[in-house]
């Protein structure tokens, strides 16, 4: 693929001159399964569409605020509303809300 090659070149230039600082700005992602991560979200490509989701990194625990903590009641109103806006702008259709609502549901 012609990006990695390209990729693979601008590393071995960043390591000839400032290796770490150059290389953290040439990072690249690559597309898996026809799924990209890209800025919080996710990019799905099926056939000819583009879907789009909330992206979790791997990493991700899920842990937000515990409900009985001694937080104000409305910081934890406005962290779930701000979990649920951020599903409802990202997703591009109810499923896929769905998906990121069910996320936020502590098992």
């Amino acid at each position: 693929m012609f990006s990695l090659g390209f990729l693979s070149l601008l590393k071995s230039i960043s390591e000839i001159k400032h290796s770490s600082f150059l290389w953290h700005f040439l990072r690249m992602e690559v597309a898996n399964n026809n799924k990209l991560p890209f800025i919080g979200m996710e990019l799905i490509k099926i056939g000819k569409q583009l879907k789009t989701c909330v992206y979790r990194k791997t990493t991700n625990k899920g842990l937000l605020l515990h409900y009985q903590s001694h937080a104000d009641a409305r910081y934890k109103r406005s962290l779930l509303m701000t979990m649920l806006k951020r599903a409802h702008c990202l997703s591009s259709s109810p499923d896929l809300f769905a998906e990121g609502c069910d996320n936020l549901i502590v098992p």
